[in-house]
């Protein structure tokens, strides 16, 4: 269980999480422990390069928590004409930027209107993605608002990068980890900072 839950922080093998895992798998003296230890940290080191694991959940495993935390809450998830249903998929589909990030490495997602839903759902689930995003170009200092960063990007796309000659499309593989998640926000700290309060920027509203 200590070595599950060290895999849990690493995402690759150049990690000090996964040098750990391994030497202390290799140490444990009993054959079948061992060999259990050292099949789970194989299966890792396959969910990194992209491969399917036999028995791994397929769906969406973040609306799979936030319907487990509903659930406990006594929240009807079934029921589509809930705003705060509403507010919680959108949270899910949003949850990380990397499908988004992967189209150009000058391209920028970050939160915009948090509405009282959006807030709701932050105070409940411990999830800020629920309100509207902004894609930004960072070179350009383009900046497009959506509900949701599916819509946000499609008309940023549409407006902006289709006719770019500027846009460099991340390597071909590349994830988005935390760490460079906020590396990225970090480099773009300014920016953010100055768009805060905008309309292409991170902002209280009294509407969703």
């Amino acid at each position: 269980m200590t070595i599950v839950s060290v895999l849990l922080t690493a995402y690759s093998p150049d990690s000090d999480a996964y040098r750990w895992a391994v030497q202390t798998a290799s140490g444990l003296v009993d054959p079948e422990i061992r060999a259990g230890a050292l099949e789970v940290i194989s299966r890792a080191e396959r969910r990194w390069k992209g491969e399917q694991v036999e028995g791994d959940y397929r769906g969406d495993v973040t609306w799979q928590i936030l319907q487990n935390m509903a659930a406990a809450l006594n929240i009807d998830v079934t029921n589509e004409d809930d705003p705060l249903v509403r507010g919680l998929r959108i949270a899910a589909r949003d949850n990380s930027p990397e499908l988004v990030l992967v189209h150009c490495e000058h391209i920028l997602v970050n939160l915009g209107a948090t509405g009282p839903i959006a807030r709701q759902i932050r105070r409940l689930f411990n999830v800020s993605t629920a309100g509207s995003k902004v894609v930004h170009c960072t070179i350009h200092d383009y900046h497009v608002e959506g509900k949701d960063q599916g819509t946000a990007f499609e008309e940023f796309k549409k407006q902006y990068c289709d006719s770019c000659s500027d846009r460099k499309p991340r390597p071909e593989g590349w994830s988005l980890s935390p760490e460079e998640e906020e590396a990225i926000q970090n480099r773009h700290r300014e920016l953010v900072s100055r768009l805060a309060g905008t309309p292409f920027g991170l902002r209280y509203t009294n509407e969703d």
